[in-house]
């Protein structure tokens, strides 16, 4: 009798509605969780962007001091492309650098085991940077608010070069 049961249509099609519901249930609880862990991303990445983007107080400056009051704020200066930068090696640490880029602005930089760090057309070691060499950065943001440094160039002159003037 219970074999009977199995076989009627109507079990069928509540079986398979069952299935089908966990299906898109499953589906839905996945998205969900993507988009909180996008969400979280965000927030931790807008908690941490004013310090170490624009400095300990560029957060200030964007609510007064130096206001442009054609854009709202303290004006595109203030910002910077999370994804490269540019500057001067300000500190050294083990696992990457602070950057100060030509506002005098400290950003931080973190390398991966991804990172490759070059010096002209030859890859070179982390340990070769050395403080005060001029540096370009190009990587993605982390939820630190610091840079993931996918590729490190190593410009090839230090602070005593890049200040001297040409004359023509």
């Amino acid at each position: 009798m219970k074999t009977d049961f199995i076989k009627t249509g109507w079990f069928k099609w509540t079986a398979t509605g069952v299935l089908l519901f966990i299906i898109i249930l499953s589906f839905f609880n996945i998205g969900r969780n993507l988009g909180f862990r996008q969400a979280s991303f965000v927030c931790a990445w807008n908690n941490n962007y004013p310090r170490n983007m624009m400095g300990e107080f560029g957060f200030g400056r964007m609510l007064g001091g130096n206001r442009d009051e054609r854009l709202g704020f303290g004006g595109p200066q203030d910002f910077m492309g999370s994804h490269g930068l540019i500057g001067q090696v300000y500190g050294l640490n083990e696992g990457g650098l602070v950057l100060q880029d030509r506002d005098g602005v400290e950003k931080s930089v973190v390398f991966t085991s991804a990172t490759k760090i070059m010096k002209n057309r030859e890859e070179v070691k982390a340990t070769e940077i050395k403080v005060g060499d001029e540096v370009m950065v190009l990587g993605a943001p982390s939820s630190q608010g610091q840079i993931e440094a996918g590729l490190v160039r190593v410009l090839g002159f230090s602070d005593s070069r890049a200040t001297t003037t040409v004359k023509r």
